[in-house]
């Protein structure tokens, strides 16, 4: 091999080396919550009901079923009887529930488990506890039966 020859190939591997040690050259892609966030906006779901557990040290935890109308909870009841849940509005909207996951990840958070719907976007199950060292932060929420709400129920 010519000298000529020697120096290029060392050239070439010094330059593959060094693009390698600076990660990936187009940086990181998405994340898995963005991915699903996007899903869920491809969606457009603004109106909708779902099944939701809120596991935590809260005065009602469900399961509920939630009705969200132009994205705000305006309803939740108990699925066991139909009971009206107690501080039912202030449940999270599945946007809601986006801001949530990003805020615990911003925060560091010790757990921030989350499981996506493969079709929709939405998360369907988020185990959180800010703190492992702290009682009573933690929560769980699991979301099933999405569905979009009947054009004579959505918001005007």
């Amino acid at each position: 091999m010519t000298s000529a020859r020697r120096l290029l190939t060392s050239l070439i591997v010094a330059s593959c080396a060094a693009i390698a040690a600076c990660g990936d050259p187009f940086g990181p892609g998405p994340s898995e919550l963005e991915i699903n966030r996007a899903k869920w906006r491809e969606h457009g779901y603004r109106d909708y009901s779902v099944t939701m557990g809120q596991f935590c040290f809260c005065v009602d935890v469900g399961p509920f079923v939630v009705t969200v109308l132009g994205d705000s909870v305006v309803g939740a009841v108990h699925v066991s009887d139909g009971a009206p849940a107690r501080g039912g509005t202030s449940l999270p909207t599945v946007n809601k529930l986006f801001d949530f996951i990003q805020k615990a990840i911003d925060d560091h958070a010790a757990t921030i488990r989350v499981t996506y719907d493969a079709e929709l976007g939405f998360p369907r199950t988020i185990v959180y506890d800010f703190a492992t060292n702290l009682a009573d932060e933690e929560v769980t929420y699991t979301l099933d039966s999405l569905k979009p709400l009947p054009n004579n129920l959505r918001s005007r």
